[in-house]
């Protein structure tokens, strides 16, 4: 639920407080984004900031900025990392998890226009006359279990619907915040038919930034 990510050596923690500072002329070159005409993370964040949250016009004053767009989402935490960019757009959360809790110099950050919530990178299913259909019940009972989230939760470092599933682990800026702006609708059937709309605006937009 977060779309965007900061190599804490170049960019302050209050450097960035709305998604307009990350238009400054400084960041020319130094930004890197997740391909969002793909779907996932990167389709998602740009669909709820460009068609509810911002606008397009944003990411076109975004592409002034010649940010570089690639597929391989953990080569983009690696080379923020390393420092070879300044600013991450889209990352997907398990690899910042995994790159924070080495001790890499990366961060989300939170602006004050809001974010989105929405399921993460998965789901679950039950196999339509399984061999052992109770078993299956049994597994996805404990999946959705107290015990069962937390370790979910740690995993990914992020916070649960379970209001019971302690986030002390969790980065701070994935927790849901009291006051903060969330667009709610991203998982649902009328915002995901329009994706077609969505990788349309994304190909047109950064079509040649994409590597």
């Amino acid at each position: 639920m977060r779309h965007y990510t900061r190599n804490t050596d170049l960019v302050k923690a209050d450097e960035i407080k709305s998604y307009n500072d990350i238009l400054n002329p400084k960041f020319k070159g130094k930004i890197l984004m997740n391909d969002p005409t793909i779907a996932g993370t990167g389709l998602k964040s740009f669909s709820a900031l460009g068609f509810n949250i911002l606008n397009l016009d944003y990411f076109k004053q975004v592409a002034k900025l010649e940010p570089v767009v690639i597929r391989d989402q953990r080569l983009q935490v690696n080379w923020l990392a390393q420092g070879k960019y300044a600013i991450l757009f889209f990352p997907r959360t398990s690899d910042m998890t995994e790159f924070q809790d080495a001790g890499a110099p990366v961060a989300y950050l939170m602006p004050l226009e809001g974010t989105y919530l929405s399921r993460d990178g998965g789901a679950l299913s039950i196999v339509n006359k399984a061999a052992h259909p109770n078993a299956a019940k049994v597994m996805v009972n404990w999946i959705m279990s107290k015990e069962g989230l937390t370790l979910i939760s740690k995993a990914h470092g992020l916070q649960t619907a379970r209001v019971d599933v302690p986030v002390e682990s969790a980065d701070p800026l994935k927790i849901r915040q009291p006051g903060a702006k969330y667009f709610l609708d991203a998982d649902t059937k009328e915002w995901v038919t329009r994706d077609p709309e969505f990788k349309g605006a994304a190909q047109e937009i950064f079509g040649p930034f994409m590597r």
